[in-house]
């Protein structure tokens, strides 16, 4: 059972004794999605939910959901690429086109090649990069492989919120 100590917790058991830090937060990651696991349950049947988040810093990624799902909007978040890219590129029905916050960084070397076979084996994307990499020809690049927006981490989350919203207003008009 959990002890409080101080600021911070202590939780004992018969095996091991863990300390957490009181500015700590814990995110364990869920496991893996089988591929017949489809889609975010949050989503209706296997309709595509408003916004994809592709993220590998899990306490950004908790941060960017929270924030998205605060809007209104259903978010499903992955935090590994591979299960990102076979979501984007045949998880939900082709006529859906939600926003997808893509961390290029995540994909490694292959980020830009992978930008822009999502972007064109699903057009109707609408991708916002979010990238540590701040350079002028990386930026071109994602926009030239297919991305409609590119953000420089560390973002504003107002400013991609933002931008969010807009997408998501356009596709409502």
């Amino acid at each position: 059972m959990p002890q409080q100590t101080g600021h911070s917790a202590e939780l004992t058991t018969d095996h091991a004794q863990t300390q957490l830090l009181p500015s700590c937060h814990i995110v364990t990651e869920p496991d893996l999605p089988s591929p017949a696991d489809g889609p975010d349950r949050d989503a209706v049947g296997n309709a595509a939910p408003a916004v994809i988040l592709v993220e590998g810093d899990a306490a950004l990624a908790e941060m960017l959901e929270y924030s998205v799902r605060n809007t209104g909007h259903s978010v499903r978040t992955f935090k590994h690429g591979e299960l990102a890219i076979e979501f984007l590129l045949d998880g939900f029905p082709s006529q859906e086109h939600p926003v997808v916050l893509l961390d290029l960084d995540l994909l490694g070397t292959e980020g830009f090649s992978a930008l822009q076979q999502i972007a064109n084996v699903r057009p109707g994307l609408r991708i916002i990069v979010l990238s540590a990499q701040g350079a002028e020809r990386d930026q071109i690049r994602a926009i030239r492989a297919g991305a409609m927006d590119y953000l420089v981490k560390p973002l504003s989350i107002p400013v991609l919120i933002a931008k969010v919203e807009r997408l998501l207003d356009d596709s409502d008009r």
